[in-house]
């Protein structure tokens, strides 16, 4: 499949408007994404680290959401278990709420059951938000003023592969060629349309009308889950303008490699 594409011009245009935020010392140690290979009917468990770094003792709550994201920048933080691939349902998890001492860390436990279904294939997912509680004190404003309170969380990926099933699938959309000040970078959208979460690295590579191999520009790597999408960049930089074939690779490792064949012309 092949498809040409010009050069557009976009202009963004970004407000800032002044608020009174306040940003507790709560912290999660460790990464953000506990994912584990498990297949139906088995069980497994972990703990989370929550860190108070300030001078104050802070009081935290963890609660559960579902979680999505797409391309055209919205996340989507649901009630849990609304999301077809949520497992939050699977998940327990102890204390909910706790006061953590300044310098101190809490601990969370969790458990996560596998249903014993034959129907389950691919990946399920949901979130752990671990959030401090705060209580706005009306007397830190004045009358007639007003401020917003901005509440700052965690949230941790809880990730369950069912063994190596799941169809694994990519799909691009939404390709275009822009410039920014310095340099062309082909754009486009990469959705999930599988099973199962992927781990893939982006890249691009071009050749002349001479056939003449111009170079392998590599993008960021991208983690989807079913489902979700994505807008990515990968920078042509030091590209002269001309008339181009290219070869958009979206490489997930061993034989599952997503490519799409492409004729870029950077114009004049």
């Amino acid at each position: 499949m092949k498809q040409v594409f010009k050069r557009t011009s976009i202009v963004l245009l970004v407000f800032v408007l002044p608020a009174a935020a306040l940003f507790p010392d709560i912290s999660v140690v460790g990464e953000l994404t506990r994912e584990k290979v498990a297949g139906p009917g088995e069980r497994y468990e972990g703990r989370i680290e929550i860190l108070n770094s300030g001078q104050n003792e802070e009081e935290v709550k963890v609660y559960q959401s579902d979680y999505l994201y797409f391309a055209d920048g919205r996340n989507e933080y649901g009630e849990p278990g609304r999301v077809p691939r949520s497992n939050s349902k699977w998940i327990e998890f102890s204390p909910r709420q706790f006061v953590l001492p300044a310098g101190e860390k809490g601990i969370v436990n969790y458990i996560v059951r596998v249903p014993k279904s034959d129907t389950l294939s691919g990946t399920y997912w949901s979130m752990l938000m671990v959030e401090p509680v705060r209580k706005l004190d009306p007397r830190t404003f004045t009358q007639g003023q007003f401020g917003i309170y901005t509440v700052f969380r965690y949230g941790i990926q809880m990730v369950t592969n069912i063994n190596d099933t799941g169809i694994k699938s990519l799909k691009y959309s939404n390709i275009k060629l822009e410039k920014d000040s310095l340099n062309y970078m082909v754009q486009f959208d990469l959705e999930n349309n599988g099973e199962r979460r992927l781990k893939a690295t982006l890249w691009v590579e071009l050749w002349d009308t001479n056939g003449k191999y111009v170079g392998k520009f590599s993008g960021n790597e991208a983690r989807p889950f079913p489902g979700t999408s994505s807008r990515q960049e990968i920078h042509l930089p030091n590209v002269r303008p001309g008339t181009y074939k290219a070869l958009l690779v979206a490489d997930c490792g061993g034989e599952d490699v997503f490519g799409l064949n492409l004729n870029i012309d950077t114009g004049p």
